[in-house]
């Protein structure tokens, strides 16, 4: 009966979609499962031949069979696709979170970095620039945000860097340069 039962899965696997390790278990698994339709049948007194037709019967169309496993087959593969996917999404928040991480850090240190100038006298501004400064407004004031990027920068170069910040002119001068919108000699 094994030639009559892998010709008929033969067929049922040509017409069926999916993987061959999906196509191996799903074979594997209606194999065992005619084996002991057939042996019912033999047990039930029929004859070799007789129980393997009946078997064949039992099972219905092989195309037909093979279209009932090919939308499993689908929403499996789906499924995998799926999570490759919210995989590679995982990764890339995970490199977005580090990036901004980063970014927050590096921020952090030169607002750190500008708030200890101003503790030291070695930054000196309006009480009012002040207060942007340490309400955290400052990402709203252009003038501040380039002060600290400057002084951030110089202070890589020269631990001696002084700056004076001046709103109404809107300038901030450095030891070596003027920075603004109007100059020294101005």
């Amino acid at each position: 009966m094994n030639n009559l039962f892998d010709e008929y899965l033969d067929h049922m696997l040509e017409n069926m979609r999916g993987s061959r390790k999906e196509k191996r278990d799903i074979r594997n698994e209606l194999e065992l499962h005619m084996q002991e339709l057939y042996d019912t049948y033999i047990s039930a007194g029929y004859e070799e031949k007789k129980a393997g037709q009946n078997v064949i019967i039992d099972m219905g169309d092989s195309s037909a069979l093979a279209r009932e496993f090919n939308p499993i087959l689908k929403r499996k593969k789906m499924k995998r696709y799926m999570r490759a996917v919210s995989s590679l999404n995982i990764i890339m928040l995970a490199v977005f979170c580090t990036i901004i991480f980063y970014s927050w850090k590096e921020e952090k240190e030169k607002y750190l970095e500008f708030a200890e100038g101003l503790d030291s006298g070695k930054v000196i501004m309006s009480e009012e620039l002040k207060d942007s400064f340490y309400n955290l407004n400052y990402k709203d004031n252009e003038l501040i945000e380039n002060a600290i990027n400057c002084y951030y920068k110089e202070k890589e170069t020269d631990e001696t860097v002084q700056m004076v910040i001046n709103n109404e002119a809107n300038v901030f001068i450095t030891m070596r340069e003027v920075y603004g919108s109007k100059s020294e000699g101005e």
